[in-house]
């Protein structure tokens, strides 16, 4: 079911929220707990009611398992940990990767293999990440207290099920026994649904016409077809911002849920294309997950404990099993390399900037921070074509007509094929990525996210304070409107892919 259909926000939200409120007023936190695991249930079945087995299935079994870790001592205690994350990276990697490994055995040995396609479920890649974190942490001491119906909710809770943010049990959990938790409190409401509005607004308004621009061009390049020095910049920076508004919509109208219900979910996103460098893109980008591949991954690995040049290693195979983890292509492994040669560039500039007194002193001016920014932008979008092409040849199309391995061609003709819609666009683009603030910052004031010390003291101070009164009210009404009533296709998430 979609955050963007009619069904979804005229049927499912109004009475979700009711049957909760009700519970929460007759039987109290465990009564909404329940209404809510099956409404998720529900929610996750809407499309395939095959999903609700496999992911029923994965939350009594991994609950099963954690409660064996949770008792176990020494060896036996080890060996429960990873028996749970190797069959929960199992499961990820045969809906996911069965399908990629077979077809390059295939192209390499030239042997034909009789295989149906697999569909990947959705939203697999997001509760398998939260379940692994849930088993390694118990493995560790973190959890102190087990119950079921908590746990369900944990993983199934419907407005982060599909595409996060990646929750972690300590920030969650302890929320579903909170005084605000399912009640019907006209505040929360109102503050959820002026942000889901946002997000709606976001989503509707601007990915779906930044799509529009976009696709042509990769269609075109998928399929062989040659695309000239500025269309190839179209179509790159036509996806570059129909994935950051796509991005940030859901992960806004996430939170907006979340908070209706009297939930705070995490900060996911933060005005990433503001960064000066890319260490700073990723502290701004997709947060939880960026949090989670460094806490479970790269530490794992050894983080920067083993000398400079073990540290980028752990850097670079980090982001290429990241990519990995957006998808089963070989797009997806380029655009993870090219980020994790990015950070290591970026940490390895950092540490010369250190010793060379005069690098540092240049490196705080404007002047050098817009640089910064400019070369941190356009690596950025060089790596999205990755994301977006569906072969390799439309990757490497687009890349070699971006940067002029094929002439500019007649860039006067290419500019009377653009209409005026997509300039305003552009530059609407621009303004709000870079001179706006977001979400978090607008709705600090009414702490909308889950943040131990405020959720823009990383980034700076926030510059717009929403307050619940008729003036702001009427201003996402009005905002909310507009998308709702938008007449366009109903279309999914770019993240529900991954």
């Amino acid at each position: 079911m979609l955050f963007n259909s009619y069904t979804f926000i005229f049927l499912f939200v109004p009475l979700t929220l009711l049957l909760t409120g009700l519970a929460r007023r007759f039987a109290g936190v465990r009564g909404a707990s329940a209404i809510l695991v099956a409404a998720s249930l529900f929610f996750y079945a809407y499309h395939d009611i095959r999903l609700l087995a496999l992911i029923g299935g994965s939350i009594v079994i991994n609950y099963l398992l954690t409660g064996l870790i949770f008792s176990a001592e020494g060896r036996r205690r080890y060996w429960m940990t990873v028996l749970g994350v190797v069959l929960n990276l199992a499961l990820l990697a045969y809906f996911k990767y069965t399908n990629f490994f077979l077809e390059n055995i295939s192209a390499l040995s030239g042997a034909e293999f009789d295989f149906k396609k697999i569909a990947l479920p959705i939203g697999i890649s997001f509760y398998t990440f939260q379940q692994v974190a849930y088993n390694t942490d118990t493995y560790s001491g973190k959890i102190k207290e087990r119950d079921f119906l908590s746990y369900a909710l944990f993983v199934a809770f419907f407005p982060q099920l599909i595409a996060g943010p990646i929750v972690h049990h300590g920030q969650i959990i302890k929320q579903f026994a909170s005084e605000a938790f399912g009640r019907i409190k006209w505040e929360n409401i109102l503050i959820g649904a002026s942000i889901f509005g946002l997000g709606l607004f976001s989503k509707k308004i601007l990915a779906d016409t930044f799509a529009g621009y976009a696709t042509p061009v990769f269609v075109a390049a998928d399929q062989g077809d040659a695309v000239s020095f500025l269309m190839a910049w179209k179509g790159s920076l036509s996806y570059t911002f129909q994935i950051y508004f796509d991005f940030a919509g859901y992960s806004t109208m996430a939170i907006g849920l979340g908070r209706m219900f009297g939930v705070k979910l995490p900060t996911n996103f933060f005005s990433p294309y503001k960064s000066t460098n890319i260490i700073e893109f990723w502290r701004r980008w997709h947060i939880t997950l960026s949090t989670f591949l460094r806490d479970y991954l790269y530490i794992a690995m050894g983080g920067n404990r083993k000398g400079k040049a073990r540290r980028w290693f752990n850097l670079l195979a980090t982001m290429v099993l990241g990519g990995l983890w957006h998808g089963a292509s070989w797009n997806f492994v380029i655009w993870g390399t090219l980020h994790g040669v990015y950070l290591v560039i970026n940490h390895a500039w950092n540490m010369v900037t250190k010793k060379v007194a005069l690098l540092g002193k240049m490196q705080r001016t404007t002047a050098w921070k817009i640089v910064g920014w400019l070369i941190t932008f356009v690596a950025v979008v060089a790596a999205w074509v990755g994301f977006r092409a569906v072969t390799l040849g439309g990757n490497l199309s687009i890349l070699s007509s971006m940067f002029g391995f094929r002439g500019v061609g007649d860039i006067g003709a290419d500019i009377a094929t653009l209409d005026i819609k997509f300039w305003v666009f552009l530059f609407a683009g621009f303004l709000i990525a870079l001179g706006m603030p977001n979400m978090a910052q607008i709705f600090g004031n009414v702490r909308a996210t889950y943040e131990e010390h405020g959720p823009a003291k990383a980034f700076g101070v926030i510059t717009i304070s929403y307050k619940p009164n008729l003036v702001w009210t009427a201003v996402m009404a009005v905002i909310a409107a507009i998308a709702v009533f938008y007449l366009s296709p109903t279309t999914e998430f770019l993240y529900w892919a991954f």
